[in-house]
């Protein structure tokens, strides 16, 4: 479908139209109020976690569908965002209507995810799966969901279970879930970097799975879906300015 939508000004940077005020320190759901968040989506949301809400509501999801699915006859995605970002570049305008994209293709599950363990649990309980969207700041090896961004601050022993990484044989069974034809698409910078041969976490997840895998060689800004039903999409780097943007995906065989 060619249709192209900017997601970042460097490696998924901030946006215009995202939430001013940091999502942090939130510790109830009051709180959110603040944030532009209303009391009703607040009240109505099934989930406890404040930041997660305020995620949510960022993305212009219902509240009646947090944590919730609804299973037509169309093929189903899940879309996994991070709870951390700093830069708010997973929260914009621009990705809201990259979700509506997917939309009219899909059934479509979108979940905000912590930790290891949250992908687990959403992948988990969404049935038949084509499409699973991990976003995340990233670096070679990681994507990060409830950590600072890998690429310049890595995960730790103590942190590690807040991304996904080279050492999570617990996620590749569950990754496995999905149908023999589906696509996971990493939706992060740099974890297809060095291509094929490289140790990195696109060349890991296509090992560990046998399911098709777009990811982006460079840090990214932007991605363009060329097809919803087979998925396909490319990632791109406009480093130098729009007028110098290269393609960055990288597609392990």
């Amino acid at each position: 479908m060619g249709l192209r939508q900017v997601i970042g000004s460097s490696c998924l940077a901030a946006l215009l139209g995202c939430a001013s005020a940091s999502p942090w320190g939130l510790s109830r759901k009051a709180d959110l109020t603040k944030l532009g968040v209303p009391p009703s989506y607040a009240r109505s949301a099934r989930e406890r976690d404040t930041t997660k809400i305020l995620r949510y509501h960022a993305l212009a999801i219902p509240a009646r569908d947090i944590g919730a699915f609804s299973d037509t006859t169309k093929p189903n995605a899940l879309a996994i965002y991070p709870v951390a970002d700093e830069r708010e570049s997973f929260y914009s305008p621009d990705m809201r209507k990259i979700l509506a994209q997917l939309r009219r293709g899909y059934d479509l599950r979108v979940v905000i995810a912590a930790t290891e363990g949250d992908v687990r649990h959403a992948i988990r309980t969404t049935p038949d799966l084509s499409l699973l969207i991990l976003a995340g700041h990233g670096s070679r090896d990681t994507i990060s969901l409830g950590a600072p961004n890998p690429s310049i601050e890595p995960l730790t022993t103590e942190n590690e279970h807040r991304g996904i990484d080279l050492s999570d044989d617990d996620l590749w069974p569950e990754l496995r879930r999905l149908r023999p034809d589906g696509t996971i698409l990493l939706l992060s910078c740099l974890t297809g970097e060095g291509g094929r041969g490289a140790e990195n976490l696109a060349n890991r997840v296509r090992e560990a799975t046998g399911r098709r895998v777009i990811a982006a060689a460079l840090d990214v800004n932007s991605l363009s879906i060329k097809s919803l039903a087979p998925f396909d999409a490319r990632l791109i780097a406009c480093s130098l300015g729009p007028l110098a943007c290269v393609d960055a995906t990288y597609v392990p065989e």
